[in-house]
Parts: structure tokens; sequence; C-alpha cells
């Protein structure tokens, strides 16, 4: 699994993904003492998308957001999406 996550985050194609895509975001970190859930410390907030071919996946990107806001969550996806995807 971690094999095809790398093939498809290649850093040498960077336009941004087109078709059907898909887009989730995750806290990623181990678990820490205090507060459990999205406020939990330790944790890093990354936000991820896919393209879905016929295939399976294709291309990918993923990137640390500061936060699960609509206004974060819209800047990546502008970032690493075409409008017409």
């Amino acid at each position: 699994m971690l094999g095809k996550l790398r093939a498809v985050l290649s850093t040498t194609d960077r336009e941004p993904l087109t078709g059907r895509v898909e887009v989730d975001e995750t806290l990623i970190g181990r678990v820490k003492r205090g507060k459990p859930g999205r406020c939990a410390a330790g944790k890093t907030l990354v936000a991820g998308t896919v393209e879905i071919t016929d295939n399976g996946w294709g291309r990918a990107r993923m990137a640390v957001i500061p936060d699960a806001s609509a206004t974060s969550l819209r800047a990546f996806i502008t970032a690493n999406i075409i409008p017409a995807a």
C-alpha cells in the first residue's frame, strides 16, 4: 500500500488533478494525553485528494492544512484540482 501511495504522489507531475476526484482530511500522529478528537495535541491535520480512474487510483496530492474550515479546504482544493473536475 505504501509503495502505491508513493507512486501516485509523484513530485514530477504537478499539474492540477482532473476528472473524477475525491477529497478528504485526516489527523495524523500518535495519541497524546489531553484533548481527544479533532483538538488532540500532537496531531497534524492533512488534506488529501486522488483522481479516480477506470483502473483505480490516479495521481494524488496531500498537504498539511491549518484547520478543517471551509476556507482552508477550499484553498487546498483550488491549488490542486481544476474547476471542471
